[in-house]
């Protein structure tokens, strides 16, 4: 039996009995037992257009016998029995079914990302799964959920972009300072084997809590082969279109600093 971490969200419709009948047909789906769920939290849209109606979330814990792909299908199957259309990326949806964890693999498809890629800078990810599985341990970041989320509160205020190429970080943290206000900085303290000087530039959020800790998000830009260990909350970015590098970029600092908006 594999361990599984599961997000929901709903922003349409009656948003408390589509997540409640989400669970029903989860624990009702042959070979997985629902194990528990959080409470249901009211959270702001991150990523999408404006306007967006507030999202309600949660997490849940289950087991399966299933493999993860076969798993992954049934949450789709879920998503669809309720209404789940697929239109608009980070759009409104009546209900999103995530995979965050499955066991301690680590999986990367064209199908499937996990652990889930955002999980580890989304609040409104992280705050209903620490509620039930706090001292569970992020596969490739090794951190559990709850240090994530503390981190979060309690890290300093900046942001490390890590590449080789200097013209993409370059262009990647003209964007953000111009979007957000941040500012070129140099930390007192860094550790060179997770932002080695010569491939980061650190930003620094406007009015932000400066420290010598780590930063409350790296962005790994193009590194698909760079380790996530010991980095905490952290958005990993291959090779895509200026634009979507841009909307992946922005919507994280989003996530981590609601204050900012998107």
């Amino acid at each position: 039996m594999a361990t599984c971490l599961i997000a929901l969200g709903s922003n349409l419709g009656d948003r408390a009995a589509t997540l409640d009948a989400a669970l029903d047909a989860l624990a009702a789906a042959p070979g997985v037992e629902l194990v528990r769920h959080s409470a249901w939290q009211l959270t702001l849209p991150v990523g999408g257009r404006d306007a967006q109606p507030e999202f309600l979330n949660g997490a849940a814990v289950a087991e399966t016998s299933r493999g993860a792909a076969d798993f992954h299908s049934l949450l789709q199957q879920i998503e669809a029995q309720l209404g789940r259309e697929r239109h608009e990326r980070w759009g409104d949806r009546t209900l999103d079914l995530d995979l965050l964890r499955f066991g301690d693999a680590v999986i990367d498809t064209p199908e499937l990302t996990v652990p889930h890629p955002r999980m580890s800078f989304r609040r409104f990810v992280l705050e209903p799964a620490v509620e039930i599985a706090g001292q569970m341990v992020h596969p490739t970041i090794g951190w559990t959920l709850e240090r994530l989320l503390d981190h979060l509160d309690a890290g300093a205020d900046f942001v490390a972009v890590v590449s080789p190429d200097a013209t993409a970080r370059r262009e990647l943290t003209a964007m953000l300072s111009g979007r957000f206000d941040m500012t070129a900085c140099a930390p007192a303290v860094v550790n060179e084997r997770l932002w080695p000087t010569a491939s980061t530039t650190w930003l620094a959020v406007p009015t932000g809590r400066v420290s010598t800790e780590n930063p409350k998000l790296t962005i790994l830009l193009g590194l698909a082969a760079a380790s996530e260990v010991g980095r905490g909350p952290t958005l990993r970015i291959a090779p895509m279109s200026r634009d979507d590098a841009e909307r992946e970029a922005f919507a994280a600092i989003a996530a981590v600093w609601p204050r900012l908006g998107c």
